[in-house]
């Protein structure tokens, strides 16, 4: 998945999605050595990502409701 197509479904930046990927959350691919290089991000692992914080977001909630 393109960046800007990550970024889209996730409702954040092409940054944010640059950054998770730096940092290890989601998984991506280089396509050339360049330092600021196109990048393809794993669809299924943004999904789990996403998926993470929804949860995270959910727990919290619920023990705000407790």
């Amino acid at each position: 998945m393109k960046l800007d197509e990550a970024a889209a479904f996730a409702g954040v930046s092409t940054f944010t999605i640059r950054r998770w990927a730096t940092a290890g959350k989601i998984e991506f691919r280089k396509l050339n050595r360049a330092r600021c290089g196109r990048i393809l991000i794993r669809r299924e692992s943004l999904y789990r990502f996403i998926e993470s914080l929804e949860g995270n977001t959910q727990t919290q909630r619920e023990a705000c409701n407790e």
